[in-house]
């Protein structure tokens, strides 16, 4: 058993059709690796994608990479390889076409009615909501009041708190 342990790299760069066959791949490089005394090995890639969001083509989308190492793990030499992925991402700044121009004018009106009548239809429900709990205070107030005058006793604090509507 050699205990020597063999360090080499080997850069994939070339784009390959179809499948890699590492074993064929790498004895074209004239590299020989015994697969039996692997103890460990790393494929490290990176990836670039584009995320593009839901508002469509009125906002820029965003870019990223990955810089993506899959380790192959046989320490242990006892016939179980283990894997561990770790993905680091890093956002880019998107070059190509930057320019987001709507030139539908039907669609940037109906959009732009749409938020207006959400926003609006926010504040109402605001206002009503706010103008429930005050309303529900006064009526409490109104109601301890009642309960000190003909039964000189407040309400209890579990009674107050019904008012609330939690």
């Amino acid at each position: 058993f050699d205990s020597e342990i063999i360090e080499q790299c080997l850069n994939i760069s070339v784009p390959i059709e179809g499948l890699l066959d590492s074993k064929q791949y790498l004895a074209g490089n004239k590299i020989d690796i015994n697969f039996s005394a692997l103890v460990s090995a790393e494929l490290m890639f990176s990836l670039k994608t584009v995320n593009l969001k839901a508002a469509g083509r009125i906002t820029a989308p965003n870019c990223y990479r990955f810089d993506i190492t899959i380790l192959f793990d046989n320490e242990d030499h006892d016939g179980q390889m283990l894997l561990s992925l770790d993905a680091v991402p890093y956002r880019l700044m998107c070059k190509g076409d930057v320019e987001y121009v709507t030139d539908n004018e039907i669609d940037t009106f109906v959009r732009s009615l749409v938020n207006y009548l959400v926003i609006i239809i926010c504040i109402t429900s605001f206002m009503l909501c706010s103008r429930a709990v005050w309303r529900a205070q006064q009526l409490k107030f109104i109601t301890n009041k009642f309960f000190e005058s003909h039964f000189e006793q407040p309400l209890s604090h579990h009674d107050r708190m019904k008012f609330l509507n939690l």
